[in-house]
């Protein structure tokens, strides 16, 4: 989650415009209303487009109980993206839960 307010990076793409450019599907809309709008959306980065397998939206309201419909994406798996950036050791620590107290907790949630 972020700043809803925020401006999306430049490099990313609404995978769901990519594949239905002109559809006006929906994924929220306020009950008893005509108040509606899409305002779930999945951002990957431009590179990836081209891999989309499929992309759509779903009504689970009866199992969510939500207002919102869920976005699923597929992507091509066999293939690998070069990021500009090179990332080193992007494991984080590893936790056993039955093990855990306060302290390492907080340590967690600030990692």
């Amino acid at each position: 989650m972020g700043d809803f307010n925020a401006v999306p990076s430049p490099n990313l793409i609404d995978s769901y415009r990519i594949i239905y450019p002109d559809s006006s599907s929906f994924t929220w809309k306020r009950d008893n209303s005509q108040e509606q709008s899409r305002i779930d959306i999945i951002w990957i980065p431009q590179q990836w487009g081209k891999k989309i397998i499929e992309c759509f939206t779903e009504q689970l309201e009866l199992v969510t109980k939500s207002d919102h419909k869920i976005i699923q994406l597929k992507i091509k798996k066999t293939w690998q993206i070069h990021l500009d950036r090179e990332v080193q050791n992007n494991i984080g620590p590893k936790y056993n839960i039955k093990l855990m107290c306060d302290e390492k907790w907080m340590k967690f949630t600030t990692h």
